[in-house]
């Protein structure tokens, strides 16, 4: 997972403000981007691979941060990274998952999964 993330922050830090996206995955026409559409591109590569874009997007999801965790990161609308542009947050963000400082998705579960046995069943 770190190795996946230190690949993708390189790649992420390569791009221009100019082409990322707020609000919508991506507008290929004009060659922006918000971070998951970035990460689809990568992933894709030169070959344009749409179904190892796939796996690494379902990977990154189920693993890592869902689409709910880093949308609010990318638009600027998590106020634990205030930076001023979306590569800006998101570099900021992804960095901080490698480096353990936010939690994943899969701790996000291990939580819930240690939470889960204590809940009633009016709670489930």
């Amino acid at each position: 997972m770190k190795f996946l993330l230190s690949r993708f922050i390189k790649y992420l830090e390569k791009t221009t403000d100019e082409q990322w996206q707020l609000d919508k995955v991506g507008e290929p026409e004009m060659k922006k981007w918000c971070v998951m559409g970035h990460l689809f591109c990568w992933a894709a590569g030169k070959e344009k691979d749409e179904k190892r874009a796939n796996r690494i997007w379902n990977y990154f999801e189920g693993a890592i941060a869902t689409t709910y965790m880093i949308y609010p990161v990318n638009d600027g609308k998590n106020s634990n990274y205030p930076q001023a542009t979306p590569k800006e947050r998101c570099i900021a963000y992804l960095k901080n998952l490698r480096d353990d400082k936010e939690k994943t998705t899969i701790d996000h579960w291990n939580d819930y999964d240690k939470l889960a046995p204590k809940l009633s069943k009016k709670e489930f």
